[in-house]
């Protein structure tokens, strides 16, 4: 099981990197694209946060709180990737419902200091719900438009809705590990399978930059 892990989350580094070179790379030869530009951003925010964890953790070090910033930098890029492809009444929902979330988001951690050092399930609920929402905006959207950026807003809206249900039931399983009868190690496995579906989400990412993005830049040839 230590061998897959490991197998995994050096697959999970790689594409890590692969998609910040892949889109970075079309950010420079479609600056006029602001959703390329928004995907660019976020796959460097997904780098800087997670090799930062990685570092953290090879050096012993609670690495946990990187957790905020992974939660809260995917909120904004992500939101404001969907914002710039909704209608104008549903750009204006989305600004509304982006203020309120950083307004709860940056206030909760204002009133519990202590809280910043852990990773907090409040995280991964205010901000993967509202992405799921807009995704299912987008998916709605895409009946009578053109289909943009189909495969990685599919991605997104499996890869947050598992995730958290994984977040939220590997916690309470974990906690409760004496009342299912399981052991720690089992309870342990349920964030392995995450880590399985994080892994899956980054590929998808990739192939949506393969499938469209980089033919769009052919096209323009």
């Amino acid at each position: 099981m230590e061998s897959l892990t490991e197998t995994i989350e050096f697959l999970i580094s790689l594409f890590t990197v692969i998609n910040l070179v892949l889109y970075t790379y079309s950010w420079v030869n479609n600056k006029s694209s602001r959703p390329i530009q928004l995907l660019a951003l976020y796959t460097l925010s997904l780098f800087v946060t997670h090799f930062t964890m990685s570092y953290l953790f090879d050096q012993q070090k609670n690495n946990l709180y990187i957790g905020h910033y992974h939660f809260g930098f995917q909120f904004l890029f992500l939101g404001l990737f969907y914002r710039n492809l909704f209608t104008a009444k549903q750009k204006k929902i989305a600004s509304i419902i982006m203020i309120l979330v950083f307004a709860v988001f940056v206030g909760y951690y204002i009133i519990k200091p202590e809280k910043y050092v852990t990773l907090n399930l409040i995280d991964i609920f205010i901000t993967s719900v509202p992405l799921v929402f807009f995704s299912i905006i987008h998916l709605y959207n895409m009946l009578t438009t053109p289909r943009r950026f189909f495969i990685i807003n599919a991605a997104i809206l499996m890869y947050l809705s598992t995730s958290s249900l994984i977040f939220f039931l590997g916690t309470y399983i974990h906690t409760e590990r004496e009342l299912f009868g399981i052991t720690e190690e089992t309870a342990n496995n349920i964030w392995e399978i995450n880590i399985l579906i994080y892994l899956i989400y980054l590929i998808f990412i990739t192939t949506e930059w393969k499938a469209t993005i980089y033919k769009w830049k052919l096209k323009n040839n």
